[in-house]
């Protein structure tokens, strides 16, 4: 792997700091279904049949937080191609942008569970 040149350093401090709030977390975890998407799988999240798609109502049911909150938690992860939407009739629905979310999410998750392991 090649060292990364400090703009692209500046972009990879954007993503982690926008995935280490806890609401994004939530959300992000709940448009991840890890038994439905596969651990291998390189596709775009559009195209995907096991893609996982949710309203701003489900997510907000989901991950108990407001609807307000959840709304601008979106805008923030779709801004920055976390997440994409797509509009159906008066409904929007919410889904990762692609592979690259869900490994992030994993390979945080499978961190903490082996160091909590180790406890």
């Amino acid at each position: 792997m090649e060292k990364p040149s400090l703009k692209i350093i500046d972009k990879m401090e954007n993503i982690l700091n926008l995935v280490s709030d806890s609401s994004r977390i939530k959300i992000l975890f709940s448009l991840l279904d890890i038994d439905k998407c596969h651990n291998k799988c390189k596709e775009d999240c559009l195209s995907c049949p096991n893609r996982i798609e949710k309203s701003v109502s489900e997510i907000v049911s989901e991950v108990e937080l407001s609807q307000s909150l959840v709304s601008h938690q979106l805008k923030l992860l779709k801004d920055n191609r976390l997440v994409a939407s797509r509009r159906d009739g008066k409904n929007v629905y919410y889904y990762l942008m692609d592979h690259h979310v869900k490994l992030l999410l994993s390979v945080v998750l499978e961190h903490i569970l082996e160091e909590m392991s180790h406890d």
